[in-house]
């Protein structure tokens, strides 16, 4: 069955701003794991390069000791090419399980306001794949080198929520629920840092994260409203079964309790 989208909501709305913070305690790897014959290339003194596509498992046991080392350095491969994150469903704003969304009934169309959330952060590829066995948000930790190495006076958050009111009608056997796409910017580059006696540099770490090409922007937020018939295999499970019963649709509480 063929979803259509029935409403795009917003067109750039701004995002909150950074949330949480990074966590502590970061995971001590044993650098015994690092083996200088599988793909590590020795470079002059005491320099040790390692290219993250052919050595994953070199380059993330290095990373791991990245954000204690003293002279840790963040080396970009130019300026960022700057996107958006795949569509996916919002959630609720007030912390309710489910997707937000409206289910019609058999005979009545509903409309409700939802209140909804979407929180993007960023993510760190290795070797063609997201890593998260750092320990700690590495990207969060690249943040302020960004700011002042990429041209353009971009704001860099490893994490933004932006929340919105939006109205959704569900027509008779239909079914509708929001999703949301942030803004965000991905580019490669090196992490320059000592450990165990040793300087590294460690090749080809791609991160993508919340951000947006204007000048001083943050990321942004756009939210769509999609419809689809109620029983359709891409309907949210949560909306199969009606999310709101008609008897609880704001509109005809007072209508209800009037005893009708």
């Amino acid at each position: 069955m063929n979803i259509r989208t029935i409403a795009r909501m917003g067109t750039a709305i701004l995002a909150a701003g950074v949330i949480g913070t990074f966590a502590v305690g970061m995971a001590q790897a044993d650098s015994t794991a690092v083996d200088p014959n599988a793909g590590v290339v020795a470079g002059s003194g005491h320099l040790v390069v390692i290219d993250a596509t052919t050595n994953k498992d070199a380059a993330v046991n290095l990373l791991t000791h990245y954000k204690d080392a003293p002279d840790h350095t963040f080396i970009p491969n130019g300026q960022p090419t700057f996107g958006t994150s795949d569509w996916q469903p919002a959630t609720f704003a007030d912390g309710k399980t489910g997707i937000p969304g409206v289910a019609g009934s058999a005979t009545d169309k509903i409309s409700l306001e939802l209140s909804v959330k979407h929180t993007e952060s960023s993510s760190v590829k290795i070797g063609g794949s997201v890593e998260t066995s750092f320990g700690y948000d590495l990207a969060g930790v690249v943040d302020t080198e960004l700011s002042f190495k990429f041209s353009g006076g971009h704001t860099w958050d490893s994490s933004t929520s932006d929340t919105a009111q939006i109205w959704a009608t569900a027509m008779p056997n239909k079914a509708v629920w929001i999703e949301a796409s942030t803004s965000t910017a991905t580019f490669t580059g090196d992490f320059r840092f000592s450990y165990g006696g040793n300087e590294y540099l460690v090749k080809n770490v791609t991160i993508t994260q919340p951000a947006a090409p204007t000048v001083g922007g943050q990321a942004v937020t756009n939210y769509r409203v999609m419809e689809a018939d109620m029983n359709a295999v891409n309907v949210p499970t949560n909306l199969r079964g009606g999310l709101f019963n008609v008897n609880d649709a704001p509109q005809l509480k007072n209508y209800i309790a009037g005893g009708h």
